[in-house]
C-alpha cells in the first residue's frame, strides 16, 4: 500500500471515529443544566467533520 492510499484510509477512519461519535456527544450536551451552555455544546457536537478539521488545523497553526 503506498503513502496516499494509507493516507485515504486514515482519513476516511478518522471520520468514521468522528460520526459515531455524534451520538455520545449529544447526550453529553443534554445533560448540561445551564441553557446557553448546552447550546454551545450542541454547536460544537453537531459541527460537520470537515469543519471540524478545518478548525482543528487552523488551531494548530495558531499554537506555532
Amino acid at each position: 500500500m503506498d503513502w496516499f492510499s494509507l493516507y485515504v484510509v486514515s482519513a476516511c477512519t478518522s471520520q468514521q471515529v468522528y460520526d459515531s461519535a455524534q451520538g455520545w456527544r449529544h447526550n453529553e450536551c443534554n445533560q448540561l443544566m445551564d441553557h446557553d451552555e448546552r447550546d454551545r455544546c450542541m454547536e460544537t457536537a453537531t459541527m460537520p467533520y470537515d469543519t471540524y478539521k478545518k478548525k482543528v488545523e487552523e488551531d494548530k497553526n495558531r499554537s506555532y
